[in-house]
């Protein structure tokens, strides 16, 4: 849900930028698409050269110091978009999400659309018609990841001189931080070919990176990046049913990625959010670190092994979501590195994580006993439930809010 500072009352304008197109104009000529290690070396951030990687902060698989009660949910990802009647159509019709519910705040000048792949048999939302209370209530039950997308109202109107947010992958705009969402599917190739003809842009074409599987990269209308990922594992290739959007049958909305200067802290602070610390991949001048919450126990032979195709393998056929922490080697010790963007100051973008828990004041009052920053206390938000936000060691903004219903188990999509 968004943090109510984050909505003006009137649109920023910003001279100089525009706001990146979903689609391509057919005149315009195609734009060479880097290497895979050239595009991932720009992708994952300025560089600080080692001659090997560091060991990942503990040998993963890693169980939760939950300090926010049993059974936190992972619960959305949120992020500022200019205008929903473009938005909207690319998480459904071509992710195939579902649009959950919209939760509007007219004294604020902003709204909330709230999209996922929630289980074939969910009973459905409350209408639009029900009071906003009970669509907030039924919202906080639900077990798997959202996209949460924050329209501040005008930034749609030309004429408003708006320009844009910005993703968080662009170095020169001071804005690098938030990194991209990950969908696992089937077929990246089929996907992303269907996605390109229907008009969106695609960063990186489908085809392996190195020893880790095949991956893409496309953008959504505001140019925040979606990866896409194939499947690995029991269900790889065996999916079936109607395709959900253009990305094939049961897409799985598996990952965030954020940029942290030092992953012992960062793994630490999520950790401390009740998520399991899964897996590192370790590459000459980066690492990924996955944290989630996963049914059952990780098996330390693959999550921990040092074969790294066998720890993506296992990675890529999760069906439940993850935190990834991309660590660039050096910046933890770097004396000069001025650190990540949280997306919630100019050039804004990204706003925060969001976790459901069973009791959102007794979280707080325990984070900050562990020593992290409280930057809204707990308390209510308008008539949609109790939040609070706190930040993690980086600076980027984790919300978190008042379970609805019973503390249930981790979520994995069903097969």
């Amino acid at each position: 849900m968004a943090f109510a500072v984050a909505a003006p009352t009137r649109p920023r304008v910003t001279s100089g930028r525009r706001a990146l197109p979903w689609s391509r104009p057919s005149s315009a000529p195609p734009v060479a698409s880097p290497s895979p290690s050239v595009w991932r070396a720009r992708h994952a951030a300025a560089r600080v050269t080692m001659a090997s990687p560091p060991p990942p902060p503990s040998s993963p698989p890693q169980t939760p110091t939950s300090l926010v009660g049993a059974n936190p949910i992972f619960a959305q990802t949120m992020l500022r978009i200019a205008d929903p009647a473009r938005s909207g159509p690319f998480y459904t019709d071509i992710l195939g999400m579902t649009h959950l519910t919209t939760l509007e705040f007219p004294d604020l000048k902003f709204s909330l659309y709230f999209y996922g792949y929630p289980p074939a048999d969910e009973a459905p939302a409350p209408p639009a018609s029900a009071p906003q209370a009970d669509r907030a209530a039924w919202l906080w039950a639900r077990p798997y990841p959202t996209v949460e997308l924050t329209h501040n109202w005008g930034t749609e109107d030309p004429a408003s001189g708006f320009g844009g947010y910005d993703n968080g992958n662009d170095a020169e705009s001071g804005g690098r931080g938030y990194g991209h969402l990950g969908v696992i599917v089937d077929d990246p190739v089929a996907a992303v070919g269907a996605m390109e003809a229907a008009g969106v842009k695609v960063t990186r074409p489908a085809g392996p990176f190195q020893d880790v599987g095949v991956l893409a990269f496309v953008a959504d209308p505001d140019g925040y990046l979606v990866e896409i990922i194939s499947r690995v594992g029991p269900a790889a290739g065996g999916a079936t049913g109607a395709s959900a959007g253009l990305v094939g049958p049961d897409p799985v909305l598996a990952q965030t990625m954020l940029r942290v200067r030092d992953p012992g802290a960062s793994v630490a602070f999520y950790r401390r959010l009740g998520l399991t610390y899964l897996t590192a991949l370790s590459f000459d001048s980066f690492s990924l670190h996955f944290l989630g919450a996963p049914p059952v126990e990780p098996p330390a032979t693959e999550a921990g092994s040092d074969d790294r195709p066998t720890r993506a393998s296992w990675l890529w056929g999760f069906r439940s979501p993850t935190v990834e922490l991309t660590h660039n080697h050096g910046t933890e010790t770097d004396a000069a590195f001025g650190g990540y963007h949280n997306g919630n100051s100019e050039p804004r973008g990204f706003g925060h994580l969001g976790f459901i828990v069973s009791d959102v004041g007794a979280a707080v009052d325990a984070l900050r006993a562990a020593g992290h920053r409280v930057v809204r206390e707990a308390g209510p938000f308008a008539d949609a439930g109790v939040i609070a936000f706190v930040a993690d060691p980086d600076g980027y903004l984790v919300e978190l809010i008042q379970r609805e219903g019973g503390e249930g188990a981790p979520y994995a999509k069903p097969i």
